[in-house]
């Protein structure tokens, strides 16, 4: 089921942040050379208000789409963020579920201004599941759920923190984190959604964006040349036969366009020796993730943020990252083994200029991984590594 979600975009905190880090560098000094300590109010979170949000959604009932609940629900959350003082904007959308069910969805934004272009974003999804297939009793199993922790929890806290924003936004800012958490999880229900073209099982569009908005792999293929998939195979999918891949796609593609999964996954069977193919893994799956990874600039995306976190990171915080594929980990246990070690300038400079001290420490020498329990009841946390690095 595709899941609707309430956003809050808190502008006014990454701008307040900003300046403040920017104030600390250039401050006034006094007559002994010291920087002024700047102070910042910060709102307090009321654990109790944010319970009865909580609770006001459950006495919905179950907020299945297309039900009285859901969309009593929804003018709800509205309402409170419009009291709390945020823009509020409405997206409705039909959207088809596995079975064929139009389901009436709505996305929910409280928007702090809205002017701002740099944002940061709050989310959770506001439905609940039609059903408890999780549930220890089947006879509860396809009951709809009430959903007070698995939607209502992030709901009830994001309305608490509206709610703090609406009277004390100008004061807000923030210098330094003290943790983050990063999962790179793949979205399971837009890989699970075979008409995002993400699947070699099922034929659909070869589309593979994860934010429908720019290249798709169907363009990549079409128009890159032998040199280039077999790089992107390489790099992104560790493909050991990306050169006769790549000849492969090139030669079907001046004989009609690559449009669909199906196709696209025919063409990589052809292009494998029949050993590998006799194999019980489809050998297309490397060539399907390197696309993808490929068409969503994920490897840059991850580089870029494990940098700016780091850079925010205060003394003692710690950087967590849950990893699910080899180039993933091993980009992140790269960047955790330079920050941690003396000397973290680059390889090509003759002398050391960094000082020589590093500026982290490992927590994990090697990655957590899922025990017996977990693999039991989440087979895709098979993959699932979890570094942790903290700050000097």
């Amino acid at each position: 089921m595709k899941r609707n979600y309430t956003i809050i975009p808190l502008s006014l905190l990454l701008l307040i942040a900003m300046v403040a880090c920017s104030n600390k560098s250039k401050g006034n000094t006094d007559s002994e050379g010291k920087q002024p300590k700047s102070t910042v109010s910060v709102p307090q979170f009321d654990a109790d208000s944010a319970y009865r949000y909580v609770k006001e959604q459950v006495d919905f009932g179950p907020r299945v789409p297309n039900t009285a609940a859901h969309k009593a629900c929804g003018e709800y959350l509205a309402k409170k963020l419009e009291q709390f003082g945020a823009t509020v904007y409405n997206q409705q959308v039909d959207l088809t579920a596995y079975d064929g069910t139009l389901l009436k969805a709505r996305n929910i934004i409280g928007s702090y201004k809205p002017e701002t272009k740099k944002r940061i974003v709050l989310l959770s999804h506001w439905d609940s599941r039609p059903w408890a297939d999780a549930d220890s009793d089947e006879k509860n199993r396809h009951t709809p759920i009430l959903g007070a922790n698995d939607g209502a929890s992030g709901v009830g806290v994001l309305l608490e923190i509206a709610r703090q924003l609406d009277k004390q936004l100008p004061e807000l800012g923030i210098d330094k984190i003290n943790g983050a958490l990063l999962d790179l999880g793949v979205s399971s229900h837009q890989l699970d959604d075979a008409a995002r073209g993400f699947s070699y099982r099922a034929d659909a569009p070869l589309d593979m964006r994860m934010s429908q908005q720019g290249e798709t792999a169907a363009d990549l293929v079409n128009t890159e040349s032998r040199e280039e998939l077999a790089r992107i195979l390489r790099d992104y999918g560790e493909e050991p036969f990306a050169w006769q891949i790549a000849g492969r796609i090139v030669e079907a593609r001046e004989t009609a366009p690559i449009e669909t999964t199906l196709q696209l996954a025919d063409i990589v069977a052809s292009a494998m020796p029949p050993a590998e193919r006799r194999k019980n893994k489809n050998p297309s799956r490397r060539t399907f993730q390197a696309l993808r990874i490929a068409v969503n600039h994920e490897l840059d995306a991850l580089e870029e943020g494990l940098d700016t976190i780091f850079d925010h990171l205060a003394p003692g915080g710690r950087l967590c990252v849950i990893t699910f594929h080899s180039l993933e980990d091993r980009l992140v246990k790269n960047k955790f083994r330079r920050w941690s070690t003396a000397c973290t300038c680059p390889p090509e400079f003759p002398v050391c200029v960094c000082g020589g001290k590093a500026k982290a420490k490992l927590i994990t020498r090697k990655p957590i991984e899922a025990d017996t329990q977990e693999l039991e009841e989440n087979r895709r946390s098979r993959s699932a590594h979890l570094r942790v690095l903290e700050k000097c």
